[in-house]
């Protein structure tokens, strides 16, 4: 009679996961969610086959689930993990500027930045938490900052450098209805303008709003006539779909 011999060893199983892929998709659409998702995979594949030592058992779709021999091995992978994207760059002099960006840690989203000093970047800043997407300007030495800040309901959020700190969070958007996609235009006579673009429930749709918001801060105004097109979810960008 044959014998037969069990063989135990200890591996290590790692999963990586893009937290909240199916409402990144909702919310940013099909074709850029996908370029964050390859972003992530690229990121991963690139730091796997440099730790080496391992095997990547499954792709996900949004993830990776992979194998290592060591725990060593496996928490050199840990760290790279992670999305980042939506940088913005503000230029204030020869080498020395301002870096923003989103990042989503450990679920989280976030804006953080690094401000380049004489060309050498100082630390890693978190300058807003549940937030995303940056837009930046600059106007008299000043740095102006608008994201999307994830609160009850998606809102405009806005900061400013002061030349020495950074000011307590303004809330742009006077409704509490959902709001996105921040963007800034400085103008030569030093003020910086703010729009963005809010779901209203009673339309259906979306509509446009824009506001001052330096030297100081102006009323909000719409700016797009009533939405009169086809209805749209509030959980994504407009879409043809004759059920809603």
């Amino acid at each position: 009679m044959s014998q037969t011999t069990t063989i135990t060893r200890l591996v290590v199983l790692l999963f990586s996961d893009i937290v909240g892929s199916v409402e990144l998709k909702s919310r940013l659409g099909d074709a850029e969610a996908a370029q964050i998702i390859a972003q992530h995979d690229r990121l991963f594949r690139r730091t796997f086959d440099a730790v080496g030592d391992g095997e990547i058992l499954k792709d996900t779709g949004d993830g990776f689930l992979a194998r290592f021999n060591t725990v060593s091995n496996a928490a050199q992978l840990s760290p790279g993990a992670g999305i980042y994207t939506h940088p913005r760059f503000i230029a204030t002099g020869p080498a020395n500027g301002w870096a923003f960006w989103t990042r989503q840690r450990d679920g989280r989203w976030e804006v953080v930045n690094r401000r380049l000093v004489d060309d050498r970047w100082e630390p890693l800043h978190i300058l807003a938490e549940n937030a995303m997407l940056p837009a930046a300007a600059t106007v008299q030495g000043r740095i102006v900052l608008a994201y999307e800040r994830h609160a009850d309901t998606e809102q405009i959020a806005l900061r400013t450098w002061d030349g020495s700190r950074w000011t307590f969070e303004t809330i742009l958007n006077d409704n509490a209805a959902p709001s996105y996609r921040p963007t800034l235009a400085a103008a030569p006579n030093g003020e910086v303008w703010a729009f963005w673009d809010t779901y209203l429930a009673a339309e259906r749709g979306y509509a446009v709003f824009g506001r001052r918001v330096a030297p100081d801060l102006g009323p909000a105004a719409r700016l797009s006539p009533p939405f009169d097109g086809v209805p749209v979810p509030s959980s994504g960008r407009p879409r043809p779909d004759n059920s809603l």
